[in-house]
């Protein structure tokens, strides 16, 4: 009988699901999609919306495939996979999730969504993907959407979480909503309460003093792309010299040290303030949770 999750980490990109990807994938009773952002349950949506831009990108588009992503699992407690896409696509994501998953357990890590909008551009900014200005970009969001450009770019449209929560409520009987903040501010415990969640030894603890998929803006364009990319010779003397997770730390954080963070104009945080208030007021009375400062 093929093995398949029984629980999912959706949210909004740039809500910390790296981080949480990487703190899973540690534990030794937690078993994680050695694919991060499979998109596999929405994978309908990606590819059509590629195919109209003449692109392409990895995406796991057949059950086969999904399975297989799965077949190492041996005596894991907690079979889990993340995949923001679920998030943001929820309408057609909770229809897969019934059909191939059924009744699993949701997790869905939430920011402050306007540092989370702004999160998102430094991250394209720093990838060399986006060179508008932030206030540039969000005036060409909605046409930008309306052209099929990937919902990385939908610096307002993936902040409004509202209806997304709520239809997952609706439809799956285990949900749990995580803030960010909690993380930053305790992060011990923290990722004790999200291991007891998944119903695993709540005393394990990762490394925490990496910090996963940061943004910014780089100092140097040519530093961030050598550590981003480094050459193939590079690779493998390195693979000789140093082992894996040394490595790894290494040139995350020599490439975080590369990175300046810039500060959100006050006009612009206002305006987006404004946008988002009604949505976290709703969310706010979902979650039975006071959420307002995020808007204030």
């Amino acid at each position: 009988m093929s093995t398949l999750p029984n629980f999912l980490i959706i949210g909004p990109s740039k809500s910390g699901t790296t981080s949480l990807y990487e703190y899973l994938n540690s534990h030794p009773e937690v078993y994680m999609s050695p694919v991060k952002e499979a998109k596999f349950l929405v994978s309908e949506s990606i590819q059509d919306r590629l195919k109209r831009k003449n692109e392409e990108a990895d995406v796991i588009s057949s059950l086969e495939d999904y399975v297989d992503l799965f077949s190492g699992v041996q005596n894991e407690k907690a079979i889990g996979e993340v995949s923001p896409q679920y998030f943001r696509l929820h309408n057609e994501a909770i229809e897969a999730i019934q059909e191939y998953l059924r009744d699993v357990k949701i997790i869905i890590p939430l920011r402050n969504p306007v540092d989370r909008a702004f999160s998102a551009y430094t991250h394209l900014v720093r990838d060399g993907k986006e060179t508008l200005s932030f206030e540039e970009s969000l005036t060409h969001e909605k046409k930008r959407m309306e052209n099929n450009w990937g919902g990385m770019w939908a610096f307002t449209g993936n902040g409004m979480c509202y209806e997304r929560v709520k239809a997952f409520q609706e439809n799956f009987s285990d949900v749990t909503v995580v803030l960010l903040v909690n993380l930053k501010k305790d992060s011990e415990t923290f990722i004790s309460n999200l291991y007891s969640t998944l119903s695993v030894d709540p005393n394990f603890r990762p490394d925490m003093s990496v910090r996963y998929n940061v943004s910014g803006v780089p100092k140097s364009r040519k530093m961030h792309s050598l550590l981003s990319n480094p050459p193939n010779w590079v690779r493998k003397l390195s693979h000789i010299l140093t082992p894996k997770s040394f490595r790894e730390k290494l040139r995350r954080k020599m490439r975080d040290s590369n990175l300046d963070k810039p500060k959100l104009d006050p006009q612009t945080r206002k305006k987006l303030q404004g946008v988002f208030r009604e949505d976290v007021k709703k969310l706010s009375a979902l979650l039975e949770r006071d959420l307002m400062h995020w808007v204030q």
